[in-house]
């Protein structure tokens, strides 16, 4: 069975807090063996599916119908596991007329996202049209002013160094009246800055929170026509307000807001306490009506639309 052994997680643990004591709860659920995390992951993962759900429905429902077949584009796509659970999800409540009229264009520079997901999608998705197809978002989109009906952008924004020219780059690839499905980091939350209101009163706000930048967040590289690129972590962190600002500047109508919580597997160096509360106050969260809710989920998801007016 894979994963770490519990002594290598204990000595992993320590290592991020300075040698500190663990006790068994904090132990058991940054196991990555864990049943609970992989529940507690699974349960929060599955939300931000529904959601994501939820405005492809939306979207699909207000486009203009003439065009056929609709394209779809998922920018930033990996194996589009969100993108193919809503298709599989639109298949069980009945929607094959709309499926057959959707025409799915898969776009990733990770050659390995094709390997992964082209079996996985012809498997599962055999009646949809889909292709991958090869493109680095630091370069143009290969697709035409225009030509997309409806946009998916899912947690890609934050790993780049200047998102807004992706967002902008989306935007004229879009019909008028189109509409792009967004999810992305909400950083800081919120509830997360409550959370951070100690370290600010103690004077340990730099330590803890010092600003990820492209020199230090390095995860990994890849080779394009003779040059070394970098592959970022999470180097572009905004609030859900930041990310609403720059959906509009880019010219995109905000026409729903949502959020989930991303509960990643982890927590070591936390307090069962402290672990219990993020878990609560996540599903606080879901509760909670979507224009309030919005600031203090952990990850921002927006719907945002293309204007139909004129010069748009």
């Amino acid at each position: 069975m894979g994963g770490s052994p519990l002594s290598k997680i204990m000595h992993d643990a320590k290592e991020t807090t300075g040698g500190a004591p663990l006790d068994p709860v904090t132990i058991f659920l940054s196991d990555p063996e864990s049943h609970l995390s992989d529940i507690l992951y699974i349960y929060f993962r599955h939300y931000k599916k529904r959601v994501m759900h939820e405005f492809m429905m939306r979207a699909l429902q207000e486009i203009e119908t003439s065009a056929n077949p609709l394209l779809v584009a998922d920018v930033g796509s990996s194996c589009a596991s969100d993108l193919l659970y809503i298709v599989r999800r639109m298949r069980k409540e009945g929607q094959e007329k709309m499926l057959a009229r959707l025409n799915i264009l898969l776009l990733d520079g990770d050659p390995w996202s094709k390997e992964a997901g082209e079996p996985l999608w012809a498997d599962t998705a055999k009646d949809v049209r889909f292709e991958f197809r090869e493109a680095y978002l630091t370069e143009p989109l290969p697709l035409e002013p225009g030509s997309v009906q409806v946009a998916v952008c899912s947690e890609v924004v934050e790993h780049m160094e200047e998102p807004k020219l992706l967002l902008q780059a989306i935007y004229t690839a879009m019909q008028p009246g189109g509409y792009l499905i967004f999810t992305t980091d909400n950083s800081p939350s919120l509830f997360q800055l409550i959370r951070r209101i100690p370290r600010w009163l103690t004077g340990q706000y730099a330590k803890y929170y010092t600003p990820r930048d492209k020199d230090t967040d390095i995860v990994g590289t890849y080779e394009r026509k003779g040059k070394t690129f970098n592959i970022y972590g999470h180097i572009s962190l905004k609030s859900t307000w930041e990310w609403e600002k720059v959906a509009r500047e880019c010219g995109f109508e905000i026409a729903s807001y949502g959020t989930y919580e991303s509960i990643r597997r982890g927590g070591a160096g936390s307090r069962p306490v402290v672990l219990a509360a993020f878990f609560v106050t996540g599903f606080i969260n879901s509760c909670l009506p979507r224009w309030l809710g919005r600031y203090f989920g952990d990850t921002t998801a927006l719907l945002l639309k293309k204007p139909k007016r004129a010069g748009a």
